[in-house]
């Protein structure tokens, strides 16, 4: 064991006289070309010495216009890379309005929210729930919901069976829930759907003369969810934002 010790430190002294000895060697050698390009100078003669001189100067105007030529080239990129990522933000921003619109995201903001109900002798049927949602949608609203269904431009909202045995098909799904309760969530400015909603004022009286409960209240964060994956409108929604791509 020692006398593996003893060699592994014969081998690092080695190599420290070694490594002292290239050391010595280059700084000679830089001495004797520092040496030779003063002897060069101090011998030539004034031409030469001129001419010397426009070579450097010829050698750091080259220099010069190349390290400008690589500026040009770093600010180019630079430019390139920043207009890249403007692109690229616009087409994320512009895909999330695509998916907002589409219903393909679940979305929250100020608006309100109208309980419709059935009443003792009278049900709510699709087409009275078309016409409060289209006059919401006329009146500027951003995104409308009813129960769990999100609604875009390719749902559909349907009655099916016959009275007394009726139900309410919105988006292929039966949106009540038994109880004759359907909840319209509608995002967008409080004043513009209170002013929509009492433009309806007739056809809400119309409803309130049928025994049809109908009952609105403005709130400050309503949310509507997304289409469900199995919907026909939601299929449709991809379809559209593939094809914009």
């Amino acid at each position: 064991m020692k006398q593996r010790m003893k060699h592994i430190a014969l081998n690092v002294l080695l190599l420290l006289i070694c490594l002292l000895i290239g050391l010595l060697i280059a700084l000679q050698l830089k001495n004797v070309e520092t040496g030779r390009q003063a002897d060069l100078i101090n011998n030539a003669s004034a031409d030469e010495l001129k001419e010397m001189v426009a070579d450097l100067r010829e050698a750091n105007a080259d220099l010069a216009e190349e390290n400008e030529k690589q500026k040009n080239n770093l600010r180019e990129l630079q430019n390139t890379q920043e207009n890249t990522d403007i692109r690229v933000q616009q087409l994320r921003d512009e895909i999330q309005r695509l998916e907002i619109f589409a219903g393909l995201v679940e979305v929250q903001g100020s608006g309100a929210v109208i309980t419709v109900t059935d009443g003792q002798n009278n049900k709510v049927d699709g087409s009275m729930l078309i016409t409060i949602v289209n006059q919401l949608r006329a009146g500027g609203a951003q995104g409308i919901a009813i129960n769990s269904q999100r609604l875009v431009a390719m749902s559909e909202i349907q009655t099916t069976g016959t009275p007394p045995n009726t139900n309410i098909v919105i988006n292929g799904t039966v949106a009540g829930s038994g109880n004759g309760i359907y909840t319209i969530r509608a995002i967008g400015d409080r004043q513009v759907i209170q002013s929509t909603y009492d433009m309806m004022s007739a056809t809400i009286n119309y409803y309130l003369l049928r025994g049809i409960g109908v009952q609105i209240d403005y709130v400050d964060s309503v949310t509507l969810p997304a289409l469900s994956a199995d919907s026909p409108a939601y299929r449709y929604g991809e379809m559209s934002i593939t094809q914009s791509d």
